[in-house]
């Protein structure tokens, strides 16, 4: 793949302004057709890029209503996020390159570390260290108390992007721009096993529940499952009609959300046949990050209008519509309790919504009454 090729973050700040000045060898035209309607088109190396949304500003008022509702502003727009296992830290990556592990109780940073073009990020099963790539062939691992810098890796044969911790606490998973998938051993300082998983960049991946099984979504649409240990391929089904940019798993390892980045729609598969169980359709915009709750109970989906709808996952209801952020939202987290989602985007700011059944049950209450 191309150095130059643009990440569709770039494309999401520059229709929302927020972004610096793009260069002129990278054009983009947003057309506006009706009044919050845009269609943007962007030339990405031979892969043009649609976004079409409409957007909603109807549930942003019921912020302040939202009790428990707390934020956090950074300096950048947020690339990813991660919950450390015990709920009370918080790893973001901003578009900067700042590596910042959030203390949620003191309400301030325990470390931060600049890298340039950090990108992914991950705790390890039992909470003591914090991963990060930076598109390159190197991954940094800290001490996520002290922000010691324990180790650089450089693991050569793809740029990489997307990292896992496997549950084991010794493997590292990484994901790459060339769709490579990588299994590091933390321990023998090696690489495990490696495939090229996709034939263009692994737009996302994660691991079932048990580590057994990775799944991996690229530009195709197609997704692929994997023995975690070996690479084996286990099968392969088209999930969506375009770039794979969000994978997460169930609870029970039974059901498999899928969303496109051209997409408003979500898609619920059997990940062991490959049979679609659901489709969700609620969203006006593309739709480019969902995420399970840990007991598999909801699932949480956020779109480019910057709204975040929760489903119960029984009968694949919309429980609830989140109040919206002012931009795209890419990253997308429960805690380990699932009583708290994190959201981030291009407003630059981290929203950490109480999701307790008494928080969401307000909510819909206001929405029932108005």
């Amino acid at each position: 793949m191309s150095r130059n090729r643009k990440d569709l973050r770039d494309f999401a700040a520059e229709c929302d302004g927020s972004s610096g000045k793009r260069k002129p060898s990278e054009p983009v035209r947003v057309v506006v057709l009706t009044k919050g309607v845009a269609i943007g088109f962007l030339a990405i190396t031979g892969l043009i890029v649609l976004a079409v949304g409409e957007r909603d500003e109807g549930t942003k008022s019921d912020r302040k209503h939202w009790k428990g509702c707390r934020k956090i502003s950074v300096d950048d727009y947020v690339e990813s996020l991660a919950f450390a296992p015990d709920g009370r830290s918080l790893a973001v990556v901003t578009r900067d390159g700042t590596v910042t592990n959030w203390d949620l109780v003191g309400g301030r940073p325990r470390f931060s570390a600049t890298w340039h073009l950090a990108f992914g990020v991950a705790f390890s099963a039992d909470g003591s260290r914090l991963a990060a790539t930076n598109s390159t062939s190197a991954v940094k691992v800290w001490d996520a108390g002290t922000g010691e810098l324990n180790e650089q890796l450089e693991i050569s044969g793809d740029r990489l992007r997307l990292l896992k911790f496997a549950p084991d606490g010794r493997t590292l998973a990484l994901g790459g721009l060339g769709g490579t998938l990588v299994l590091w051993d933390l321990i023998e300082g090696k690489i495990k096993a490696k495939v090229r998983a996709h034939e263009q960049l692994i737009g996302a991946f994660g691991y079932a529940p048990g580590g057994r099984i990775i799944a991996t979504g690229g530009v195709d649409g197609v997704v692929t499952l994997w023995d975690a240990t070996t690479l084996q391929r286990q099968r392969s089904f088209r999930a969506q009609r375009s770039q794979i940019t969000s994978i997460s798993f169930g609870s029970d390892g039974q059901t498999l959300a899928t969303s496109g980045c051209l997409e408003a729609s979500v898609r619920i598969w059997d990940p062991k046949t490959g049979r679609l169980l659901a489709t969700l359709q609620r969203h006006a915009s593309s739709v480019p990050v969902v995420a399970f709750s840990p007991d598999g109970t909801m699932l949480a989906t956020a779109d480019s209008n910057g709204l975040v709808k929760l489903w119960e996952t029984q009968s694949w209801r919309e429980v609830v519509t989140l109040p919206g952020s002012k931009g795209w939202l890419w990253a997308l987290a429960f805690s380990p309790d699932g009583r708290t989602l994190a959201t981030g985007g291009t407003d630059r700011t981290l929203w950490l919504w109480d999701c307790s059944p008494q928080a969401i049950t307000r909510l819909q209450g206001r929405h029932t009454s108005s």
